[in-house]
């Protein structure tokens, strides 16, 4: 009796992932539907001006496309165009103000809808974005680790510790890097990684090694 209640289960279960498939066919297209490019940095100028060419890749021919900006600096934004068909380009316009306290790295956030008829029924909405970070540097000195990395290692073998530090701030600084080790919240070692000037706008590399550990957890 059992294995034939388990039966009856598996086979309605099939039946219900067939329908949801059924159903949820007339936009299988749309998951593949991709921008490029994804990732856009660029540095504010006071009153700077800039553009950005994206391309929609993956869509139908009747595919129905509605672009818009959303996030930090998006009210400086415009469009060659807004509503299109198909895979297509367009391009974002930014006109930047002559100044702002919205310090760090901004996202503005450029994204693509598909627009569906009030009668079409079935399906949801589907949006895509690329993202623009828009650097404004902090007041003063101001530094941020834009990366961290440490190797694999077995057991005593030594440990390599590459960093990038990246100037944030408005002004030239001076950078001294170290790495403080721990084993269970007991101190073992600082790894000097050293000390460079970093001057505005720039980034530079970092790098250190200690020697080999005992097996064990290490923060």
């Amino acid at each position: 009796f059992y294995l034939i209640i388990m039966e009856i289960k598996r086979v309605v279960l099939l039946m219900l992932c067939t329908v949801f498939l059924i159903l949820n066919s007339q936009n299988v297209h749309a998951s593949s539907l991709g921008l490029t490019p994804a990732i856009i940095e660029q540095n504010f100028e006071p009153g700077g001006k800039f553009l950005a060419t994206f391309n929609v890749l993956g869509a139908s021919e009747e595919q129905n496309l509605f672009v818009f900006a959303e996030g930090d600096f998006s009210e400086y934004v415009t469009f060659d165009k807004t509503n299109f068909t198909g895979v297509n380009t367009f391009t974002a316009y930014i006109d930047l103000p002559n100044e702002t306290i919205k310090y760090g790295k901004n996202k503005l956030y450029i994204k693509v809808r598909e627009i569906f008829e009030a009668d079409s029924g079935i399906g949801t909405k589907l949006e895509i974005g690329a993202l623009i970070i828009i650097k404004v540097p902090y007041p003063g000195e101001y530094a941020e680790i834009k990366s961290f990395e440490i190797n694999q290692v077995n057991e005593n073998e030594s440990v390599i510790f590459i960093s990038k530090i990246e100037n944030m701030g408005s002004q030239d600084l001076i950078a001294n890097l170290s790495v403080d080790i721990f084993s269970e919240e007991q101190f073992i070692e600082s790894i000097f990684l050293g000390s460079k000037k970093i001057k505005f706008r720039e980034t530079k590399n970092f790098a250190g090694a200690t020697k080999g550990y005992k097996s064990g957890v290490y923060n």
